[in-house]
């Protein structure tokens, strides 16, 4: 069972990844499109106010962000093969820690107080397959792409999700990072920070918990 799952690799989804590797926690990143970077791939201009970094585009700061990232880390996407960058798609393959999903997508979040697993649907299958899960990081789109959670986690009147200053849902152990919970502001900058709080938050849940246990 994972100790994390992160819904789409944008700037707040490889930060939270990057976190959660740091602070040893088993992770699994879901995305659905056929390249990792998020709303990065749709910056065309050069960036210059991520502190410490430039980079020529969204495209080019998503890859450092990935190389970074040396977490366990399972990729879904609904494409047949990977659509990045050769050297990038090469990267990946060759890398033993990741496994790709081709042809898929997540079709829900299940559990009672708690998270407890995910469905992962996979092209041709008669249905999904589900894995144990004990928390979801949420990073999904410039818009607030929350139909997932329609009727379990609070939203506002625009439909971004309503977070806490630890980052989290008012689903308990699910937190949004992101544009999707970010209407005021929706920088690198800001997702990168909020991914990082929410992956500390639950690396300190997890170590109390194995305290207690």
């Amino acid at each position: 069972m994972h100790d994390v799952i992160i819904i789409g690799a944008g700037a707040a989804g490889l930060s939270a990844a990057l976190w959660c590797d740091e602070l040893g926690l088993d992770t699994l990143v879901l995305e659905q499109g056929a390249e990792v970077g998020g709303q990065l791939l749709n910056v065309h201009n050069p960036i210059g106010n991520y502190p410490g970094v430039e980079a020529a585009n969204g495209t080019e700061l998503r890859d450092l962000f990935a190389a970074q990232v040396a977490a366990t880390v399972t990729l879904v996407h609904r494409g047949k093969t990977l659509g990045a960058r050769r050297e990038f798609a090469e990267k990946i393959q060759g890398d033993h820690r990741i496994t790709v999903f081709n042809e898929a997508t997540l079709e829900g979040i299940f559990g009672g107080e708690r998270v407890e697993a995910v469905e992962i649907l996979r092209r041709g299958a008669l249905k999904p397959f589900r894995m144990a899960v004990r928390g979801v990081l949420v990073r999904v789109g410039v818009e607030p792409n929350a139909e997932l959670f329609a009727g379990q986690a609070h939203t506002d009147e625009r439909g971004y999700l309503v977070v806490s200053g630890e980052q989290e849902t008012s689903v308990e152990n699910v937190f949004a990072a992101g544009d999707i919970s970010n209407p005021l502001a929706p920088t690198v900058s800001g997702a990168c920070g909020a991914g990082a709080t929410a992956a500390k938050i639950i690396a300190s849940r997890l170590t109390l918990k194995s305290r207690e246990s």
